[in-house]
């Protein structure tokens, strides 16, 4: 049973980071609709989770100082991650994605796979 619920969060962990807009279309929110910057939100969380699950993993590997290495490693940068990626998410939204965004909404290309792409 842990392992199932350990495969299903990271798989949540791995839709948030790579396909936030399947992620948001799969769980209708009417207060999180689907948008540019919810996705880019959407990705931050992933990342998080990401680290989290990877923190889980190597929290079971066998004993020595590699694995306590990459697990106390883990953990910081989870413990760093959970601080500072609201913040550079904002910093990213505010002065290299905006404009993006922008042009994807006036030229109508906002629902377009590349462009998401290139805006990430």
């Amino acid at each position: 049973m842990p392992d199932r619920v350990l495969a299903i969060f990271a798989s949540l962990a791995l839709i948030l980071l790579v396909r936030p807009s399947l992620f948001l279309r799969r769980i209708p929110n009417p207060l999180l609709p689907d948008t540019p910057w919810n996705r880019v939100q959407m990705r931050g969380i992933g990342l998080v989770f990401c680290l989290f699950v990877l923190l889980v993993l190597s929290g079971g590997a066998p004993e020595s100082k590699l694995h306590e290495g990459f697990h106390r490693n883990i953990l910081v940068a989870l413990w760093v991650s959970v601080f500072t990626v609201p913040i550079l998410l904002w910093i990213l939204w505010q002065f290299s994605v905006r404009s993006f965004v922008r042009q994807g909404y006036i030229n109508g290309r906002s629902e377009d796979p590349a462009w998401e792409r290139r805006m990430n």
